[in-house]
């Protein structure tokens, strides 16, 4: 494991331990749950974990996260004005992971929960419920910290569309879930797939995965275990400082943004 991965796991444990105290279920998805399967460890390549749960638990998670975590992390809450995206990231202070020299977030190393919300099944329904989410990223600059994300967010318009977004999920047959995030890439994935949180060894470590593992990573990922052509096996971050905070950056990070522009 190498001192990213590490730094990554200690933040999951850490998460872990506060939701497990307060009985919120959660899944760990994405790359760790192939690493997982595939040979117990996470990809060598991967910078990120990434974690999701039921929306109904949102607010719990907030109010746990809040609470029970040291002040070594810094957890950014969704659609805020220090964070317009959809969902939430604890992130690790004295370090550094910048991706895109272009955000303006606490980029440092960071896990980041993602709620899960029921798709309706049926046509209108269903094209209503897309429609909402388009306007949902839209008008919300799809997370960016920009004048019309903060207008979006501060004049309550996110609550009211997630609250028609509700409504439609309550009244109609919904039998998939997906991450707001995941929705227009065909993430609708059954909802027995997810099940009861199933804990699995990871690096040593007993974590909840969805409960049907398998059929879940066929279900997004096709042959999910065969490992990519060696030139795709690479991080995304171009910094990365595992001692020092992202404020010592900036500069680095201007000239990178200069360079792309």
């Amino acid at each position: 494991m190498n001192e990213l991965h590490e730094h990554l796991m200690r933040i999951l444990l850490d998460i872990d331990e506060v939701l497990t105290r307060a009985e919120i279920p959660y899944y760990v998805v994405g790359g760790a749950s192939i690493g997982c399967v595939r040979d117990g460890h996470l990809i060598p390549w991967d910078d990120d974990i990434d974690l999701v749960f039921e929306d109904i638990h949102a607010p719990r998670i907030g109010e746990a996260l809040v609470s029970g975590l040291s002040d070594k992390y810094i957890v950014e809450l969704p659609n805020t004005r220090e964070n317009p995206r959809s969902y939430f990231r604890v992130v690790e202070r004295d370090t550094t992971l910048i991706r895109n020299p272009n955000e303006k977030y606490a980029m440092g190393v960071a896990v980041e929960l993602f709620s899960l919300v029921r798709v309706p099944d049926e046509g209108l329904p269903k094209k209503l419920y897309f429609g909402l989410v388009k306007g949902y990223i839209l008008l919300n600059d799809s997370g960016n910290i920009t004048p019309r994300s903060l207008l979006f967010i501060g004049f309550g318009f996110e609550k009211v569309i997630r609250m028609m977004m509700d409504r439609l999920s309550s009244k109609h047959e919904c039998s998939r879930l997906s991450a707001l995030n995941g929705l227009f890439f065909n993430e609708f994935v059954p909802v027995e797939y997810f099940g009861t949180p199933t804990r699995r060894i990871i690096e040593g470590h007993p974590l909840p995965f969805p409960e049907h593992l398998e059929k879940y990573l066929e279900w997004i990922y096709g042959d999910y275990m065969t490992p990519p052509p060696e030139s795709e096996r690479k991080p995304t971050y171009v910094i990365l400082d595992l001692e020092k905070g992202w404020e010592n950056h900036m500069e680095e990070a201007r000239r990178i943004r200069k360079g792309m522009n």
